[in-house]
């Protein structure tokens, strides 16, 4: 598949996502957390659609986009992952650590004995449906046919392990 087929995938199967709450997109909407916030703040609001590789640009230019999925929700990170898939595919070697942490998100936390993050990590991956998925795994498969150094290819490795399965 060519990345404009990918992409075309990806927003068919995230096409019918409802845009979650702004307090529902994050994991800590309390405002301990000034990263938690600071996404909240940013995405709250706004479907995935309307985040295009501009505004993941913008974002990082004030603070760390390659953090945003880490500190979202699962509902959020449901959400708003096809615009980060779609940011990696666009800007591919350019795409840096923001491409690598997408990949990185979609992998089964890496310590088996951390059971709290394991569980997260479930949590976070079981509401997706199974043309998600697939369009997930299309973009996993794509990033490993690519000759991109960004990507780690551990974490590839893992993730595409575990949306295959």
């Amino acid at each position: 598949m060519k990345s404009e087929e990918i992409k075309e995938h990806i927003c068919r199967a995230f096409g019918s996502e409802q845009c979650p709450d702004p307090g529902a997109i994050v994991y800590d909407p309390s405002g301990t957390h000034a990263e938690a916030g600071q996404v909240m703040r940013f995405f709250g609001g706004k479907h995935w659609r309307q985040i295009d590789s501009a505004a993941i640009k913008s974002y990082d230019d004030f603070a760390d986009a390659s953090a945003c999925l880490s500190f979202m929700s699962a509902a959020g990170f449901k959400h708003y992952l096809p615009a980060f898939m779609i940011f990696a595919l666009e800007e591919g070697d350019d795409a840096g650590l923001i491409g690598a942490s997408t990949v990185t998100g979609l992998a089964p936390w890496f310590d088996t004995s951390d059971r709290q993050m394991v569980a997260s990590r479930e949590q976070r991956f079981a509401t997706f449906s199974d043309e998600q998925r697939c369009a997930i795994r299309n973009f996993l498969r794509f990033l490993q046919q690519g000759t991109g150094d960004w990507i780690g290819s551990a974490d590839l490795d893992r993730a595409l392990d575990y949306w295959i399965r």
